[in-house]
């Protein structure tokens, strides 16, 4: 599979599934490196530059990079695994996580609060958007797909 080595390295850096970062990659790229949306997405992991550039602060980074480092397939994965890992310390679930990573976090917090489920969570059936059911419902089979083909033995 392409980028494997990083997906692993980077999931295992920062705790998070390397099924999931795959899948999540699929949906936002098809695992094309310089892939650019309308919206102004960049890479292999879709990382907006201004998200990129708050990671960069976040991590205080001691070199500022620019936005045309985001169709690096190494830094993108690897601030997309780093943004994904704090989605999901900021929600405590994966399934939201994966909800604020394609609708962001504001607007994930806002159904969650609509909701207003005990669990402190959305079910995917109840997003509005369609494009982000859509979405995290592809990204929970995928990561399924690569749990199975590529991970495990390591369950």
């Amino acid at each position: 599979m392409f980028y494997l080595e990083y997906i692993q390295f980077y999931a295992e850096k920062y705790n998070v599934d390397p099924a999931l970062i795959c899948a999540i990659i699929k949906s936002e790229s098809k695992f094309q490196k310089d892939a650019h949306s309308k919206a102004g997405a960049i890479g292999l992991m879709q990382l907006m530059p201004g998200t990129f550039n708050d990671l960069q602060k976040d991590r205080k980074d001691k070199e500022i990079m620019d936005e045309k480092n985001l169709e690096d397939p190494e830094t993108n994965i690897d601030y997309g695994t780093y943004f994904l890992s704090q989605l999901i310390q900021k929600f405590g679930s994966e399934e939201v996580s994966i909800i604020a990573y394609n609708a962001g976090a504001n607007r994930a917090e806002k159904w969650m609060s609509e909701e207003n489920e005990q669990q402190g969570s959305i079910t995917i059936e109840k997003i509005p958007y369609d494009e982000t059911r859509k979405y995290a419902k592809q990204v929970i089979r995928d990561r399924k797909i690569y749990k199975n083909l590529y991970f495990s033995s390591k369950n």
